[in-house]
């Protein structure tokens, strides 16, 4: 038997009105310039879970494996924004890494990475959307590897 493609109705997809690129990038700024849209609070998102007060009780309870992983130290202020003064990360245990801060910084977030290489990328992507006032020198990779920067492609 032979397929007959004239027996198939077609189906047309709707049109895709504001998909583009250039119009989900550019309607925002748009509407700002025009007075629609208020710019309100869009702050970078750090992707990190917490915070959390800064304990070494509640970084047993909440970091509960061994893992690689990126953090970032700060505190809360009065309208419940999350201040980042400090990012870091641990190549191989951030339990034992975050540890090392106690006393230091009142909260902290915190997210596990299944490599050391995830954990630098990110470490350097908060780095440079936060630029933690505690960090002196861009993030620094480990020893032996050849990574760079996602953000600005320098030797760590």
């Amino acid at each position: 038997m032979k397929y007959d493609k004239s027996r198939i109705k077609s189906i047309k997809k709707p049109p895709r009105e504001g998909n583009s690129f250039f119009t989900r990038l550019l309607t925002p700024l748009i509407n700002i310039l025009s007075g629609k849209e208020l710019i309100v609070n869009h702050m970078a998102n750090s992707g990190l879970c917490g915070p959390y007060t800064l304990t070494s009780e509640n970084i047993d309870i909440i970091v509960t494996r061994i893992s690689p992983g990126a953090y970032a130290l700060g505190y809360t202020d009065n309208s419940g924004t999350f201040i980042i003064q400090y990012v870091g990360r641990s190549d191989n245990n951030v339990n034992n890494r975050l540890k090392s801060w106690v006393g230091k910084y009142r909260q902290f977030k915190v997210s596990y990475f299944n490599s050391p290489k995830e954990a630098f990328e990110k470490e350097c992507t908060l780095y440079h959307d936060f630029g933690g006032t505690d960090n002196k020198e861009h993030p620094a990779r480990p020893e032996n590897s050849y990574w760079l920067c996602p953000i600005c492609k320098i030797f760590g």
